[in-house]
């Protein structure tokens, strides 16, 4: 088994011989201090061959990027993007908290069965939040 250092050795001694010029690294640094900014890294995969693996930061900025198209899908204004079941006042209406609480928390059976969930009622009630 060739080690990563033995490989990244003779990357560069064929890079020599071939008289490739490198174009000038840049660095930027990693927000989560993982990779070298590139948002990849490079390591001994266990059959010992060279694995690369996404940077956590690539990861939490694609993540990112689709929790915010799936919002505007869903048009979502932006002033309910932050709201939670911890920040809806329940005592305003119990019943629909109730019902969207238990809705969430059954996702899997409440997705496998094809279920819904309808909230109605007039402006200002907490439709949108919840």
């Amino acid at each position: 088994m060739e080690s990563l250092a033995d490989i990244l050795a003779r990357i560069q001694q064929r890079m020599q011989e071939r008289k490739v010029i490198p174009l000038p690294q840049r660095r930027p640094t990693c927000p989560v201090g993982m990779c070298d900014g590139s948002g990849v890294i490079l390591h001994e995969g266990e059959n010992g061959r060279l694995a690369v693996q996404e940077c956590d930061h690539v990861i939490a900025e694609r993540q990112r990027r689709q929790a915010e198209r799936l919002f505007e899908a869903a048009r979502i204004p932006a002033r309910f993007r932050h709201a939670t079941f911890d920040t809806f006042d329940r005592s305003r209406q119990p019943a629909a908290y109730d019902a969207a609480r238990r809705y969430v928390d059954e996702w899997e059976t409440v997705r496998r069965e094809g279920r819904w969930l309808f909230l109605g009622g007039d402006v200002g009630t907490g439709k949108s939040h919840l």
